[in-house]
């Protein structure tokens, strides 16, 4: 698929694609949820030197990427502005699964509240093999 993106998301995407990693798009862009102010979330499948590399990167505020750096393992690049650490968790518990070459469903758990229970939803990736900007 070829995504288009603004200049500054298809900057990094076209640099990570140059390595020959796995990039999937995800969240509200890939299932037809999103508004005009959504960020842009991916998932890279590139270990533990994508992470390192994308950590010398400048964080691009709209965009979210999650590495996948080992079978049971993921970690954003970048510390959260609210508590000054990355996102970090348990791969497996995504329940990821490859339908295409082109196409994957993951399980995505949103909390309401806190004493909420949470929405665990199946929803849709699409991988992107090209990017354009789109300025």
């Amino acid at each position: 698929m070829t995504l288009m993106v603004p200049p500054e998301i298809a900057s990094v995407l076209t640099r990570l694609l140059a390595r020959n990693v796995e990039i999937w798009l995800i969240g509200s862009r890939a299932n037809n949820t999103a508004k005009e102010t959504s960020d842009w979330d991916f998932v890279v499948f590139g270990g533990r030197e994508v992470l390192a590399a994308l950590q010398r990167e400048t964080r691009v505020p709209s965009l979210d990427f999650l590495v996948v750096v080992s079978a049971d393992k993921y970690i954003s690049p970048w510390p959260r502005p609210e508590d000054g650490e990355p996102k970090r968790g348990n791969w497996r518990l995504w329940k990821w699964q490859k339908i295409s070459e082109d196409q994957a469903t993951y399980e995505a758990t949103k909390w309401a509240g806190e004493d909420e229970y949470p929405d665990i939803s199946t929803k849709r990736a699409l991988r992107v093999r090209r990017c354009q900007s789109a300025a």
